[in-house]
């Protein structure tokens, strides 16, 4: 049995949540697999993946993930804590977040 925190129970017991991480999850997964070279849109759709690339889609898929849950989990606190967070400070936060992933992928 996997014990997660309670924040992850919270933000995730509420379907819109899980359906915004999915698609935040797919949309960066696609990005960082674009520049990773993995996929190919021209002249057809085509996923290509060496054998030394194993690891590195690994990393791609799990950073995806987190991004998701981080940015799903965010969204969930502006609208539910009535935070006094500045959109402008969480956008540079996730940003930073998600230049420092890339840059490790």
């Amino acid at each position: 049995m996997i014990l997660l925190p309670l924040s992850v129970k919270l933000v995730f017991s509420i379907s819109t949540y899980i359906l915004l991480a999915t698609a935040v999850t797919i949309f960066f997964w696609i990005f960082f697999s674009l520049f990773d070279q993995l996929i190919f849109f021209e002249p057809i759709w085509n996923f290509y993946l060496p054998e030394d690339g194993i690891t590195g889609i690994i990393v791609t898929t799990r950073v995806s993930n987190l991004i998701g849950m981080l940015i799903s989990m965010d969204i969930f606190a502006m609208r539910h804590f009535r935070l006094k967070i500045s959109r402008k400070l969480l956008f540079s936060e996730s940003s930073l977040n998600v230049i420092s992933d890339v840059c490790s992928s």
